[in-house]
């Protein structure tokens, strides 16, 4: 009787020595583990390119229009449209929009001053992101900097509804930027027939 429990601490220490097959179970540990980081990962990482791709696309498209030096018809905003879907490079829609704003009056006060819409264009069928009117341009009002009387600026919108590859670690998330700038070489920017004077 005396053996069994000496056999058994014997056998017990043999298998507590033995290391075949450790690398086998480590990795069945470890791997759902690394393909779960790796995702993650990849996830992060495409979200952070997407925005910091919007943002480069506003800039970009802001910068055109800031140039311009006559009237712009619909085609020459179709392209900046086209031109922002290409540089965002996402799977879904990506969505801009074009608004002039005129300072008319105590224009060096923030809180009294008159901003008025000269004109609005948004890159159509997207419910929520048309062009502004009289009462909803309001919105923007905060985000335009101090100006002089009869000053204009052209603020760009772009926007695109991030939807991660894998959702298990981000939803689905709009990712926007805002850009005001002030026509470089006129005094205004028109758009067809609609300007601010």
């Amino acid at each position: 009787m005396r053996r069994t429990p000496g056999l058994a601490r014997r056998h017990l220490s043999a298998f507590a020595r033995d290391t075949r097959g450790v690398v086998s179970v480590e990795a069945a540990i470890i791997a759902p583990f690394l393909l779960g980081l790796f995702a993650a990962s990849f996830v992060w990482y495409d979200a952070f390119r997407t925005k910091n791709e919007v943002i480069k696309g506003t800039y970009t498209v802001a910068d055109m229009i800031s140039r311009q030096q006559t009237t712009l018809p619909e085609e020459a905003f179709d392209g900046l449209a086209y031109a922002f879907n290409f540089m965002v490079r996402s799977r879904a829609a990506t969505q801009l929009r074009i608004t002039s704003i005129v300072c008319m009056a105590d224009c060096d006060d923030e809180t009294k001053r008159d901003l008025r819409m000269c004109w609005s264009w948004a890159q159509g069928g997207f419910a929520g992101f048309e062009p502004y009117d009289e009462n909803t341009v309001k919105v923007l009002f905060p985000k335009v900097p101090l100006m002089t009387l009869g000053d204009t600026v052209v603020v760009t919108e772009g926007r695109v509804n991030y939807q991660p590859v894998f959702d298990r670690w981000l939803n689905e998330m709009e990712l926007s930027n805002t850009i005001v700038t002030r026509p470089r070489f006129a005094p205004e920017i028109g758009y067809e027939d609609q300007e601010c004077f």
